[in-house]
């Protein structure tokens, strides 16, 4: 296995927010890759729409989708999960400076837009979950059009509080 630094070598590279952590990046295809907010070296509010970057490893250049116009977004986030399914990027939870979160949100990267998903059944407040993009169709072919996410933690003023659950 051999690495190279593909943001240093970006020609974008003093442009984009580089000190990030707790983020999730999604491939779009093979040459794509939709990184979702996180936490910033920067001190953020909680209302800050959630920053959402484009790497094209093809030309090692960023682009920053966030910029657009979006009606509705989610807020700063990290610690959430997402993953790609038919119609999109479905994103869930995570926290931020004030808030655990339990909301979900479905990402169109052609139009960058977002829009609400409502949860089907009482789901508790989580972040640092994971989550894998699964299809209940066995055709051959067939995108992935739910997600699968496993445990997961939160805090409440106290001791983190950890999940060990497995919801769809």
């Amino acid at each position: 296995v051999s690495w190279s630094d593909l943001w240093q070598d970006s020609p974008d590279a003093n442009t984009t927010t580089r000190a990030v952590y707790g983020h999730v990046a999604v491939a779009l295809s093979t040459k794509h890759v939709l990184v979702l907010g996180g936490k910033l070296e920067r001190r953020t509010r909680p209302e800050e729409p959630l920053p959402v970057h484009l790497f094209d490893a093809q030309h090692r250049a960023w682009s920053v989708l966030t910029k657009r116009t979006c009606t509705q977004s989610p807020c700063i986030r990290w610690g959430h999960c997402a993953c790609l399914i038919s119609s999109g990027v479905l994103l869930l939870g995570g926290c931020n400076s004030l808030y655990n979160l339990c909301d979900c949100w479905l990402f169109q990267p052609t139009s960058c837009t977002w829009c609400k998903v409502a949860l089907g059944h009482n789901i508790e407040v989580r972040s640092f979950a994971s989550a894998v993009a699964v299809s209940s169709n066995e055709a051959r072919g067939q995108r992935p059009d739910s997600m699968i996410v496993f445990g997961g933690q939160w805090c409440n003023g106290g001791p983190y509080e950890y999940l060990n659950e497995v919801l769809k």
